[in-house]
């Protein structure tokens, strides 16, 4: 039995269609079935994509890397370059170190004028007037302290007393724990030996320190070599840190070490204090300004044997005493 469809319609047959042309209101110009209603054409949307087979130019490589890159990919990696950058500044950026603090106490330190830039030429004079003569009278006059240093004149050597160099060399403006500046010069002779010249701006005006410039000790190296000296004594050398332990100083968790060089001796020696001692931390800093630095030692009868002393105290920075 056939089954009744309500949607079912019929088609209509040329009978029917040849009906509806004769009725009241039909076109003047009837079409045929398949010209009724207008055709419609498929459109086909073109891609803007290149086809699967075609080559991206070199010269489009980038911008064709970029749009496979999403917007959030890209905010990432924007974020990681800056941050880079930032690390780089703050490894990069010389940070202020803080100014080293003085060893010696306030009453200790005398108030010393700065040596300005135009007084430069004026330093050089006294230092020339000082190693162009031989006159010790006219040496004292041009030193500080000249009734102290006369005392030391037999201590000091022949060569520091009245030997006339053959050059002078000025070095520059230097600072230290003790002198808030003063001008350094080096000074060499015939035997091709250096020893350095401070002229330093006191109350009295410019002066040369004689004592620093014979590297004056307080007790002949002979003597404290030979174990003859039995109390601390002071002693101008140039320092710097070391790694030789042994003997009685073998435990380098105790003790810090430093070579020292000694013009007079042409040897090195080494002298050793407690770590992470204020002595120890003294010399540090110290010696982040300059190797010449004055000590004060406690030789025994086994430094002519070892080379090896301690260090009682860091009387100061270079060997401008105050």
């Amino acid at each position: 039995m056939r089954r009744r469809d309500h949607h079912y319609k019929p088609e209509r047959g040329k009978a029917s269609w040849a009906k509806e042309q004769s009725q009241p209101g039909t076109p003047a110009n009837p079409t045929t079935p398949s010209q009724a209603a207008p055709s419609q054409r498929s459109y086909r949307r073109r891609s803007s994509r290149p086809p699967k087979s075609a080559v991206i130019p070199i010269r489009e490589w980038p911008r064709a890397i970029l749009s496979k890159l999403s917007r959030h990919a890209l905010k990432l990696f924007i974020l990681l370059l800056l941050g880079l950058v930032a690390a780089l500044i703050v490894i990069l950026k010389p940070w202020e170190q803080p100014a080293p603090t003085s060893s010696m106490t306030p009453s200790q330190e005398e108030p010393v004028p700065e040596i300005a830039i135009a007084d430069l030429a004026n330093v050089k004079k006294v230092a020339e007037s000082f190693i162009n003569t031989s006159d010790v009278e006219e040496r004292l006059a041009l030193c500080r302290h000249p009734e102290e240093t006369r005392a030391l004149l037999d201590s000091f050597a022949p060569q520091a007393v009245s030997e006339i160099p053959v050059s002078l060399e000025h070095v520059a403006l230097a600072t230290s724990a003790v002198r808030s500046n003063y001008s350094i010069f080096f000074v060499d002779f015939e035997d091709e030996t250096r020893r350095v010249l401070f002229v330093i701006n006191t109350p009295d005006g410019l002066r040369v320190d004689w004592q620093a410039y014979a590297r004056h000790s307080e007790a002949e190296w002979e003597k404290i070599l030979s174990g003859q000296v039995a109390e601390p004594v002071l002693v101008r050398v140039v320092g710097t840190p070391s790694t030789y332990y042994n003997y009685d100083y073998a435990d380098d968790t105790q003790w810090a070490a430093y070579e020292v060089g000694v013009s007079e001796l042409g040897q090195r020696l080494f002298f050793y204090t407690e770590r992470d001692s204020e002595t120890h931390e003294q010399i540090e800093k110290a010696l982040a300004l300059t190797q010449r630095i004055t000590l004060r030692i406690l030789p025994d009868e086994e430094i002519s044997k070892n080379r090896q002393s301690l260090i009682t105290e860091l009387v100061c920075s270079d060997w401008i005493l105050p």
